[in-house]
């Protein structure tokens, strides 16, 4: 926890032995001058690495607290309590604790929506983050037991990264929980790109990246993958290879002559697709 007060630079070397109170005074802990920024930072500045040219009080970790409660938080830079007219309020909440998310799974260039559920949530402004690995994206409330968030991006695909929560941008969830990134599949060919308006046929999509874990069985996404008709909706795919898939043609109940089929795996991010023309019988 950081405290900051205009002019602390000029009691660095008076008062070397800082402390912090949490509530009452059998809640004491040590504390220590540290550079900072004059105002506390959003996630967004923090990377960039804004300049610090301040000085600020730095507690050290907080004690251990019998009940979620908001208490008064109060530094002393003599350390005796006795230069102390004012405090902050610090609040001490219940862990929270992630039990699913959906999907699992997003390709590398992140942006996928993540459905996360559990159990003492808590909206505490730009702190309250979702974990993927090591970045980390602003988690949005919508109650004590479920949130989303977007996923990250990843230069690391194929295998399951961390994921957690965090109310304070400090502390995460413990659950041992993962997300999983892929490469954008691509369909490249249809065969055939034709067929009748009224559906029916079976086509095969040809391209890449179509069966990111066909050697992981700690994940599976047949249940999510599907053809993406454009205005004609989804229909479920069955993926053979790396390198194929097939599905249904659907009805063409837009009236359109040519449609872009394109796939997704997490059903949600759809690959670049290819275009199926649609034609009347004679």
């Amino acid at each position: 926890m950081t405290a900051r007060a205009e002019g602390l630079e000029d009691y660095v070397e008076v008062y070397p032995d800082p402390k912090c109170k949490f509530g009452g005074n059998d809640k004491i802990v040590d504390a220590n001058y540290i550079k900072c920024t004059r105002k506390p930072l959003t996630f967004y500045e923090a990377e960039k690495g804004q300049q610090k040219n301040y000085t600020c009080v730095q507690c050290e970790d907080s004690p251990r607290y019998h009940l979620p409660e908001i208490i008064s938080l109060s530094v002393s830079l003599t350390g005796k309590f006795d230069d102390v007219y004012s405090s902050r309020p610090f609040r001490y909440y219940t862990p929270a604790r992630v039990d699913a998310l959906y999907p699992r799974y997003g390709p590398k260039d992140g942006d996928t929506v993540v459905q996360v559920w559990g159990a003492n949530f808590l909206d505490l402004g730009d702190d309250f983050r979702c974990n993927f690995g090591t970045k980390s994206t602003k988690a949005q409330f919508v109650s004590d037991s479920f949130i989303w968030c977007r996923a990250a991006q990843s230069a690391v695909v194929g295998k399951g990264m961390p994921f957690s929560v965090s109310l304070n941008r400090q502390q995460n969830t413990l659950q041992k929980l993962e997300y999983w990134y892929y490469n954008d599949p691509v369909v490249q060919k249809l065969e055939p790109d034709f067929g009748p308006v009224a559906g029916g046929a079976t086509i095969q999509l040809k391209g890449s990246g179509f069966l990111p874990w066909d050697w992981e069985t700690a994940i599976d996404n047949r249940n999510d993958t599907f053809c993406v008709w454009d205005e004609l909706g989804k229909v479920a795919a069955k993926v053979t290879s790396g390198t194929l898939a097939s599905c249904m043609v659907p009805p063409n109940t837009a009236n359109l002559v040519t449609l872009r089929l394109s796939l997704t795996l997490n059903n949600q991010n759809v690959s670049e697709g290819a275009l199926f023309t649609y034609y009347n019988p004679p």
